[in-house]
């Protein structure tokens, strides 16, 4: 790790959405870092890494519903 080049945007937006809704809970940072990768994401495609129903987040846009909702970082 110790060559791994910190990537200062998602650790920025990290801080802040834990300044806006105190800490967040590790489901919350396993899902904005696949987002981060992926950009999109089915519901089907994230809830397996998190093994939970996801809520809507302060960081995280959802658009659609059920089954059929993607969700995206805000940018």
């Amino acid at each position: 790790m110790a060559d791994a080049v910190a990537d200062l945007d998602f650790l920025r937006m990290v801080v802040e959405q834990e300044d806006k809704l105190g800490t967040l809970p590790i489901d919350s940072l396993i899902i904005l870092s696949r987002l981060r990768e992926e950009r999109r994401l089915g519901t089907a495609e994230f809830v397996p890494s998190v093994q939970k129903p996801v809520k809507n987040r302060g960081a995280v846009i959802q658009t659609g519903e059920r089954k059929g909702a993607v969700y995206a970082l805000k940018c």
